[in-house]
């Protein structure tokens, strides 16, 4: 895995390494500006010449020169541009007028003489009846619709990539205020500041809830599958949304129609406009979508949220890349030069940018990221990397290569932070067990002291055997109750990776070593110590993370024998699962932490049942078995989250509620916890969600 790691990170590279991009510079150069619209204007009159051909009368007839440097120098005064600004116009008139004087360049001293010579006899232009021997000023107004309209073009260039940094700001905005938020958490400043019922409002109906009644559990049919996301982001969504809307809408066009009419400056001004701000997308997609948890530790903001995020701006992206290519391929065709520009590179590169955009887009849909993940992630990469160095032989001759910089900036760093992590973990021994039918468990001995994972994190595992040895997924850790020194992952079996481990198990009677790459942690943990009472709500498999922080705050309070309330609930519906965390349990127990768990699983007749399963139960409502995980059981049935959130809120004034279980599960924990915040103003409450879907 890292071998092939670093071939791709090579072939990302290797773009920059055959072509240095051009640097974006500022297009509208007055110098340019004044010179096209002084020569339009002096062009549209006769002068007392009969030299032919472009710029012929303005570069050999010394009137219509001195007129030129006199226009030029008005127009650049009138926008107050200093005198090195008009010294540029000199060596822009005699680029111009190099097949006219293909042996002579004229000195800056000689265009000074001509143009103080010129001073001496210059006249305005509308006192002129007939052919035109001396130096003129020409019309203003005549002269500033051609200085627009030729100014309105470059400038449009401009403002895009300024609009483009802003889109960029927004996002560092977004970043900066949940940091100062999440700053907060370090103290019990954010309970006493945000401890009000206005507060309570916007984080009750805002902040907390999903958009609707779904957030972890995807909603829509068939393919087109998908998930929704908070109101919060939402709201930084819908925010981003409006800015992209506006900023892609706004623009000054040529009224006078000189150079183009409205159909052409509304084609290319759009088409401009969304090709940059497309490249603006490049870094924040690439930041967004990195695993690497900085950002987190930063914002506090969860994975999944960036990842929602990163797909956002990924769709708005391929929209503005659609705007530009079919807008320039219209403006092909309406202008008669799509047969001469069709098979340029330029326009080569941008069709290979569009199909490779548009296939990456179809593999990031949900249903091959839920049914055909490492698909997914493969085809992501390559095609990633495939899109970036076509726009960067699609740009590199005009600007804007910067942009491509920065990605592959990010990208590197978040590869080598990976590569950094997963050669701190090591490559040590893990030993793997099946447990029951449908459980893994696997104890890694920790090679590194470096190394930590806080409870509640996760890490995507590498298991080094033929086939799967390429393939990871995330999969919460924690601290081993028994060994020293060793992590704990317990894999629910599925398709895929999870399904050959236990087939591989099977052949191996259940029972097996080999070595494991690590890759992380990623996530954080949370500071329960600033809560009063403390509830950690799982369900089924999403067990880990809540069961580990319980067992930590528990420590906690019995070392600082503080008085924290500590609520643990836990609803499961397999017995597998009870036996492969009972040590756990028992710990919490140990702890007089208040445990509850409730079984949700067939219940079955002990008749019919074969040793070691459950058994049925007594009309007082209790298991009659001597299974050491019966044992554990305190109850039957879905618990009452409602109540349960009521209880524990009821005689604290803060309360952290942290959930972690099926789609559905966290969705309701979720909503009722948001009823909560509602309804007790007064209180602080916070919901930490473990649950990780995207």
């Amino acid at each position: 895995m890292l071998f092939a790691r670093l071939v791709l990170l090579l072939v990302y590279l290797a773009p920059g390494s055959l072509a240095k991009p051009a640097s974006t510079k500022k297009r509208t150069q007055w110098d340019q500006i004044a010179i096209d619209a002084c020569a339009k204007e002096l062009e549209s009159h006769k002068f007392d010449t009969d030299v032919k051909g472009r710029h012929a009368t303005l570069c050999t007839y010394e009137p219509a020169l001195g007129s030129w440097l006199h226009c030029a120098k008005d127009v650049l005064d009138s926008r107050k541009k200093s005198k090195k600004i008009f010294e540029k116009t000199f060596s822009k008139i005699n680029q111009y007028c190099h097949d006219y004087h293909k042996d002579e360049v004229v000195s800056n001293e000689e265009y000074y003489r001509i143009f103080a010579n010129a001073s001496l006899f210059i006249r305005p232009l509308d006192e002129v009846k007939e052919n035109i021997r001396y130096p003129v000023t020409p019309n203003k107004a005549s002269l500033d619709r051609w200085v627009w309209a030729y100014f309105g073009p470059l400038d449009n260039i401009d403002k895009g990539n300024v609009y483009g940094v802003t889109i960029c700001l927004y996002w560092i905005g977004v970043l900066f205020i949940a940091a100062v938020y999440h700053f907060l958490n370090f103290s019990r400043l954010k309970q006493t500041v945000f401890k009000n019922k206005v507060s309570a409002f916007l984080r009750g109906h805002y902040v907390l809830p999903a958009l609707v009644h779904n957030h972890a559990m995807s909603v829509g049919r068939w393919f087109f599958i998908g998930l929704v996301p908070t109101r919060l982001e939402t709201l930084v969504l819908f925010g981003y949304v409006l800015l992209h809307g506006f900023l892609l809408s706004s623009y000054n066009f040529d009224h006078n129609e000189l150079l183009s009419d409205r159909r052409s400056q509304v084609l290319i001004f759009l088409s401009d406009r969304a090709g940059i701000l497309a490249f603006a997308h490049f870094p924040l997609i690439v930041l967004f979508g990195g695993k690497n948890s900085t950002m987190t530790w930063l914002t506090g903001i969860r994975y999944t949220a960036f990842i929602t995020y990163h797909k956002w701006l990924g769709r708005f992206m391929l929209v503005d890349c659609t705007i530009h290519a079919i807008g320039y391929t219209y403006h092909a065709y309406i202008e008669n030069y799509w047969k001469y520009v069709k098979y340029s590179d330029l326009w080569t590169s941008g069709r290979h940018a569009m199909i490779i955009v548009g296939i990456l887009v179809f593999f990031s849909f949900f249903f091959f990221r839920r049914h055909y993940y490492e698909l997914f992630v493969i085809t992501h990469i390559i095609l990633a990397i495939g899109f970036f160095h076509a726009c960067w032989k699609h740009c590199y001759k005009l600007g804007w290569g910067e942009w491509i910089m920065a990605c592959a900036l990010f990208w590197i760093a978040d590869r080598i932070l990976r590569l950094i992590k997963i050669a701190i973990f090591g490559m040590p021994w893990a030993k793997l067990k099946l447990c029951g039918e449908s459980m893994i468990e696997v104890r890694i001995s920790k090679s590194s002291k470096w190394w930590k994972a806080e409870p509640g994190q996760y890490i995507y595992l590498y298991f080094l055997r033929p086939k799967i040895f390429w393939q990871s997924h995330p999969f919460t850790v924690m601290d081993s109750l028994v060994e020293d020194g060793e992590l704990v992952v317990v894999i629910t079996v599925k398709n895929g990776l999870t399904k050959k481990l236990q087939e591989y198990l099977l052949e191996s009677e259940g029972y097996t070593e080999m070595r494991v790459l690590a890759e992380g942690p990623y996530g954080q943990s949370t500071r329960t110590h600033l809560f009063e009472s403390l509830l950690f709500i799982a369900g089924g498999a999403g067990v880990p993370g809540p069961l580990s922080m319980a067992i930590k705050a528990g420590r906690q309070v019995k070392s600082n024998d503080s008085h924290q309330m500590i609520k643990f609930v836990w609803s499961v519906r397999n017995l597998d699962l009870l036996e492969v965390y009972r040590k756990e349990i028992m710990v919490l127990k140990e702890l007089n932490i208040d445990t509850k768990i409730y079984f949700t699983g067939e219940r079955k007749d002990e008749s019919n049942t074969e040793e070691g399963a459950i058994a049925n139960m007594s009309t007082e409502g209790r298991l009659l078995t001597t299974s050491k995980s019966a044992e554990m059981i305190t109850d039957f049935g879905r618990p009452n989250i409602d109540e349960i959130i009521e209880e524990a809120v009821s005689g604290a004034k803060s309360l952290l509620v942290t959930c972690c279980g099926s789609e559905g599960f966290v969705d309701k924990t979720r909503e009722l916890t948001a009823k909560r915040v509602l309804e007790h103003g007064d209180k602080w409450i916070e919901y930490v969600e473990e649950f990780q879907n995207w």
